[in-house]
């Protein structure tokens, strides 16, 4: 569980990181990539499955796509 926790400051730290950019300075495809390999890492821990914490913090990354491609319409306008 200690990864997990471990894992999530990781990834709201780089959430915070990617929230302070300038829309003009995001590089949408590197934060769809950081976003997936996020994903993968925390699917991949060991013995978490199960828990009310990754099931939660599982739907906030599932929402990450939502929000980049929010982000590429409004870049292209």
């Amino acid at each position: 569980m200690s990864k997990l926790w471990e894992h999530i400051k990781l990834t709201t730290k780089e959430n915070h990181t990617i929230f302070c950019l300038k829309s003009s300075e995001a590089d949408l495809d590197e934060i769809e990539d950081k976003n997936r390999n996020l994903t993968k890492t925390a699917i991949g821990i060991k013995n978490i499955k199960d828990s009310k914490v990754f099931k939660t913090f599982k739907l906030q990354l599932a929402q990450w796509p939502g929000f980049i491609n929010n982000l590429r319409g409004l870049k292209e306008k």
